[in-house]
């Protein structure tokens, strides 16, 4: 409260004990005090819920916001794959931030990853490789993964 309406009813009060106020006035004034103190007091409480509302609907917001713009949070967090990114920093990964950890460690997209997602193969051989063709097929795989 903006005001110090204690300190303003006791001087009332001594003002009335000292016969500087009449008993009527003295009643006029702690009342009047104790009106706007009420209606001070309610306002403060009315403003903080509304701004805790306010803040409440933000994140709201903020988190519908964050699982339209990465679809597959709900599934990687619902799996378990970001419980060790929460662990592993002792609690310091949240489920968010978990989230990042993980993308950030397996840029391939989940849903590629997800059973049941379809998967366009090309050049799928028609006849199976015979041993040189298993052999160079390997070393050109290793080799591309060495160049990363």
């Amino acid at each position: 409260m903006s005001e110090d309406y204690q300190s303003k009813l006791d001087k009332v009060c001594r003002q009335v004990e000292d016969g500087d106020l009449s008993i009527e006035e003295g009643m006029r004034q702690s009342n009047a005090l104790t009106a706007k103190m009420a209606t001070e007091t309610a306002t403060e409480q009315v403003t903080e819920q509304f701004q805790s509302t306010l803040q409440e609907r933000e994140a709201q917001d903020l988190q519908q916001q964050f699982l339209d713009d990465h679809p597959d949070f709900k599934g990687l967090k619902d799996s378990g794959k970001l419980n060790p990114y929460k662990e592993q920093y002792g609690g310091l990964h949240d489920d968010f931030s978990a989230y990042f950890a993980y993308k950030a460690e397996h840029p391939v997209a989940e849903e590629e990853e997800s059973p049941g997602a379809e998967v366009e193969q090309t050049s799928k051989p028609q006849t199976p490789l015979s041993d040189n063709e298993v052999e160079a097929s390997m070393l050109a795989a290793m080799k591309g993964a060495g160049e990363r």
